[in-house]
């Protein structure tokens, strides 16, 4: 369980941005998933330890106007939950240090209702701003609930007030402002809110209020339920089978004809694309195939192709195994397929796996897949699941071709977690080389960094080369994108040297000696955590102990070179080592057999629990011995 409090008090005892980025990088899957999860009642139990959080940012300098991604995602998640508090005080101290986008504007429009000098007159007279400001942010967003929620927060608050002051028919005023500009902007036409709009202006404030608490329990996020089929899922047949197979020239624009043929002629109302939730619903209506594949599909096929065009030379060379993560209808291997066939690429395929937790959309997927596929047999395996229910035993392949992963606007969705245990269900698949597409919408640094944690972890545990980190818009949509490669890993030092180490610490009390070097290990690696987990969670332990070792050698890299955020963790202990000759030579073994143990690859899918906890203990103390020689070496102050 996350402990906010103990984050607090971390975050205040730091005084150096670059040590806050640090610290922000080695435990944002934690403060993200407890962040996303807490509800409206439990954040007003820790509103002011927000607000007292961000005035320790303020006086301890450690946010600017030029903040890194990771700490601008930070930012924007504190102003969603400041935003829930209506803290007055604290939103307008951090909208200034927000990045452009959908949620500055959504702050704003907060500031011009928590910022009310006349009861009377101001919610009315403001509501046009606010409805303008909140407008710009859905298009932003590309979807309509967050500024749902801040119009939801504005009348509650302005609710409130009415009720504070016995003026009950300031509200009808205020219903009635909104419901008059309800013509003037597309957000306000959502289904959640026209309906909501045609209950309250007949409604007493008491019952308003009890609408719009309804309203924010339904649209609060939560992780969506478990979601995992107990049957198999087969190839759809009927109407629009028949469709597919009777076309010519069968290909991704022939499909989405029929798709925009067929969405016409049941009535493509407005309601349709909202029930999409840009993309991100899981689908249980045909109708919302259909509109999904009208909606979106260029959007994608667009992004992809650019993407395959970075890996046009490994697609000519190399046999996949190939796995569409959150496939929905398959439109990422289609499109993959139909690249390679315009551009006379031969491309070889032995395994898919499709994985999706909406089964009507899995079901269009293996139809998709069967009519585009190449002519050569290729064995398909549809998982009907979500991923944070995917039994990693699923995911077995008895092939040791590369893998190719298609991630295509699924590492952004935040609906499910992206921690260690996703991504240990990923590099289940890491037994040769692995090719990683990853593509989403550009939309915030929140989401974005999404995208940089899942690199950032092979990166820092795989040996990995990134061929492709583009966030430009194209002609259609905008894009973040990362593409990369990675290798399988054998370990680099003898089992030999490795007894070494655990002999030379063998009567020495471990986690004591490690507190020792606290004021270079905290708050970014938690000793006391860490404690434990290294008999419950080795795994966690080893991770943890990695990331502070690059972390360490990142900084005395960044003294000699100003190139560190394009360069591997490998890289920079092969420059210090070998090129400066900073890093002697047991320096260099104790660092490297921390990078190496800590590496993913060189743990196998069997490696049991005592292997493990042996690595752990292993890991521990060469990170105390590599601190010990810094210190000797007047490496680190």
């Amino acid at each position: 369980m996350f402990n906010f409090q103990k984050f607090i008090g971390n975050v205040s005892a730091i005084k150096k941005q670059d040590e806050f980025n640090d610290y922000l990088k080695s435990s944002f899957m934690e403060i993200e998933e407890y962040l996303l999860n807490i509800s409206d009642e439990e954040i007003n139990k820790i509103k002011f330890d927000i607000e007292d959080l961000l005035y320790d940012l303020l006086d301890n300098k450690l946010i600017g106007n030029k903040d890194s991604k990771v700490i601008n995602a930070f930012l924007i998640l504190l102003a969603e939950k400041l935003i829930q508090s209506s803290l007055v005080g604290a939103i307008t101290i951090i909208s200034n240090y927000l990045p452009n986008g959908s949620i500055k504007l959504r702050i704003e429009a907060a500031k011009q209702y928590l910022k009310i000098n006349n009861i009377a007159t101001d919610y009315t007279q403001r509501c046009y701003v606010i409805l303008n400001l909140l407008e710009e942010a859905t298009k932003l967003d590309e979807y309509n609930t967050n500024s749902i929620k801040s119009l939801l927060y504005f009348y509650k608050n302005a609710l409130l007030q009415f009720q504070r002051v016995g003026q009950a028919e300031l509200a009808k005023e205020l219903s009635h402002a909104i419901v008059q500009k309800r013509e003037d902007f597309e957000f306000l036409q959502d289904m959640v809110l026209s309906d909501f709009l045609d209950k309250v202006t007949h409604l007493n404030t008491e019952d308003s209020l009890a609408l719009v608490q309804q309203i924010l329990i339904d649209t609060e996020y939560s992780k969506k339920t478990c979601t995992r089929a107990q049957h198999a899922v087969h190839k759809e047949a009927g109407f629009y089978s028949e469709k597919l197979n009777q076309i010519t020239n069968q290909n991704f624009d022939s499909i989405r004809d029929v798709a925009f043929k067929q969405i016409k002629s049941i009535g493509d109302s407005p309601q349709l694309y909202e029930q999409l939730e840009r993309g991100e619903a899981i689908i249980s209506d045909e109708a919302l195939l259909y509109k999904y594949l009208v909606s979106f599909g260029t959007k994608h096929k667009e992004k992809l192709y650019s993407a395959f065009d970075t890996i046009a030379t490994q697609l000519k060379s190399n046999t996949y195994n190939l796995v569409d993560w959150g496939c929905g209808q398959g439109l990422a291997t289609i499109l993959l397929f139909e690249y390679c066939n315009e551009r006379n690429i031969s491309l070889s395929i032995k395994n898919i796996i499709l994985i999706e937790p909406s089964e009507i959309a899995l079901s269009r997927a293996i139809l998709h897949v069967d009519i585009l596929k190449p002519k050569e047999k290729i064995n398909i395996r549809a998982i009907n699941s979500d991923f944070d229910c995917l039994d990693i035993d699923d995911l077995s392949i008895d092939d040791t071709s590369a893998t190719l992963h298609l991630f295509s606007n699924v590492l952004d969705i935040e609906n499910f977690s992206l921690n260690v245990e996703f991504f240990k269900k990923v590099s289940h698949f890491i037994r040769d080389k692995s090719l990683f597409i990853c593509v989403s919408p550009n939309r915030n640094d929140k989401l974005n960094n999404r995208l940089d944690l899942f690199y950032s972890y092979f990166d820092e545990n795989f040996n990995t080369t990134l061929i492709s980190s583009r966030e430009d818009s194209l002609k259609n949509t905008t894009r973040y994108e990362k593409i990369f490669e990675v290798a399988f890993t054998k370990p680099l030092f003898e089992q030999k040297k490795q007894f070494q180490v655990l002999q030379q610490h063998s009567n020495i009390d471990v986690i004591g000696t490690l507190r020792q070097y606290a004021d270079y290990l905290v708050p970014t690696l938690d000793i006391d955590a860490l404690e434990q987990s290294i008999n419950r969670d080795p795994e966690y332990a080893i991770f943890k102990i990695r990331k502070i070792a690059e972390i360490i050698t990142s900084k005395i890299y960044d003294q000699y070179e100003d190139n560190g955020k394009m360069i591997s963790f490998n890289d920079k202990i092969r420059h210090l080592s070998y090129q400066k000759n900073i890093f002697s030579k047991d320096i260099t073994n104790y660092v490297q057999t921390i990078r190496t143990i800590g590496n993913r690859g060189v743990h196998d899918a069997t490696s049991d629990m005592s292997k493990l906890r042996l690595d752990a203990h292993l890991t521990t103390m060469a990170l105390i011995s590599f601190l010990k020689e810094l210190l000797n070496k007047k490496l680190i102050p």
